[in-house]
């Protein structure tokens, strides 16, 4: 874990607050927690009406939960909130924040009188990629390739990400003018990418290519499914040059 994130409500006006709080956060079996110190960032007035505070450093009071492993296939995350003192917050959101994920959490309750208060307990699950699909341009007529091409995607900073195999379904020929290409198995070259999990549908993706061969593939757009959904239910990335030889580019940064 690389931080804690809190957004104070704008109203009422006592949702602000002068008091500090301390989190607990657990996953799996009971014991595998961190508490955090009381959260201060000396340097300014924390939870002020609709501020934002990040805390990122054993100076802000992260405490034993700077560094804590939170695996990125979780589903029984838990969080807590021990308020210190008399002094009332209302909290909008809060967002627990690895190195590949942040995970954000709705606030329904005002905390007081040195409540613990329980904000998160449950499925958290992620969402796993399951289909990748490539279009291919109709024209000019040298879109269409016979070589070989590779995906890097990317959650959020380089390296939490997944490599494909070579995309190619052994069924078909793949990369023809104009053609939709679904790759949806380790047959079809998903590679480490076939059910590697992401925070939501709505990952901060990045997504990079590495072509092999002498033959140019002019692509139009990349579209990356998770489970349960269909690929053109997502957002594709459109592609806005050619790739050729062993190029690595990026498609969506």
């Amino acid at each position: 874990m690389t931080s804690i994130k809190t957004l104070t409500r704008s109203t009422p006006s006592w949702a602000k607050m002068d008091a500090t709080l301390k989190f607990q956060i657990c996953h799996g079996e009971l014991g595998n927690c961190c508490w955090t110190d009381e959260l201060d960032d000396t340097n300014k007035n924390d939870f002020e009406l609709g501020n934002m505070d990040v805390w990122d450093s054993q100076a802000k009071g992260l405490g034993a939960c700077e560094g804590f492993v939170i695996p990125s296939n979780v589903d029984d995350l838990r969080v807590y909130i021990k308020h210190t003192s008399e002094d009332a917050w209302y909290g909008q959101t809060i967002w627990i924040v690895t190195e590949c994920a942040s995970l954000d959490i709705p606030i329904n309750e005002y905390i007081d009188n040195r409540d613990y208060y329980e904000v998160c307990s449950g499925d958290v699950s992620p969402v796993h990629l399951r289909e990748i699909v490539t279009k291919t341009r109709s024209s000019p007529d040298w879109s269409k390739m016979d070589d070989q091409v590779k995906l890097q995607i990317c959650n959020g900073k380089l390296g939490c990400c997944c490599w494909t195999d070579v995309l190619n379904n052994p069924n078909k020929n793949d990369y023809e003018l104009g053609n939709l290409d679904h790759f949806d198995s380790a047959e079809d070259g998903l590679g480490d990418c076939l059910n590697f999990p992401f925070p939501s549908n709505n990952a901060d993706l990045r997504v990079f290519m590495q072509h092999s061969g002498s033959d140019a593939w002019y692509g139009e757009k990349i579209w990356i499914a998770f489970q349960d959904m269909d690929y053109n239910e997502m957002e594709g990335f459109e592609i806005t040059q050619a790739i050729d030889n062993d190029e690595y580019k990026t498609i969506k940064n």
